[in-house]
């Protein structure tokens, strides 16, 4: 079977569970942020020195992707485990960095700017996944998750940062 089934040139696609949606739609829109996220994620992975932690991070999301994808599915017993760890490891980054006192410029290193760019793209989609909650209703575990996570991505970039110096 081809990849190209040209069902989508009419500006919808297929939800795992069958149903079609427009691809402006913001479930759409949010599996798309979710996508993109995870790339560059793998980008960082592939720079950084806590490799087997980001692509943790890659499972996590691909399972809110499921959550998304799959209206029903419950990724509440995937994403409470998932976010104890992330804020397991905000306070392991928080105690080896110095206090924060100016805004940080990204770019001191290649890894610093991946992970503010994954910080923003977190970002982007946490305004977006309120938008689809407000709309539609989503688990309250898969914006804590994605809240943290950005949390967890700046932490991650001010690391990188003060180890380039």
């Amino acid at each position: 079977m081809s990849i190209s089934t040209k069902r989508g040139d009419g500006g919808t696609t297929d939800l795992a569970d069958g149903n079609r949606l427009g691809k402006d739609s913001l479930r759409i829109e949010c599996l798309g942020e979710l996508d993109e996220l995870i790339a560059f994620l793998g980008l960082a992975r592939s720079l950084a020195d806590a490799g087997q932690s980001i692509a943790g991070l890659q499972k996590d999301l691909s399972t809110l992707a499921s959550a998304l994808a799959l209206p029903g599915y419950q990724s509440r017993e995937a994403l409470a485990p998932a976010l104890k760890n992330i804020e397991k490891l905000i306070v392991e980054l928080e105690t080896g960095l110095p206090p924060l006192d100016s805004f940080i410029m990204p770019g001191s290193s290649r890894q610093d700017a991946v992970f503010h760019i994954c910080r923003t793209v977190c970002r982007r989609l946490e305004r977006r996944l309120v938008s689809l909650d407000r709309a539609e209703g989503i688990e309250t575990e898969i914006l804590s998750y994605i809240n943290r996570l950005s949390d967890l991505l700046f932490l991650l970039a001010r690391r990188a940062s003060a180890t380039s110096i």
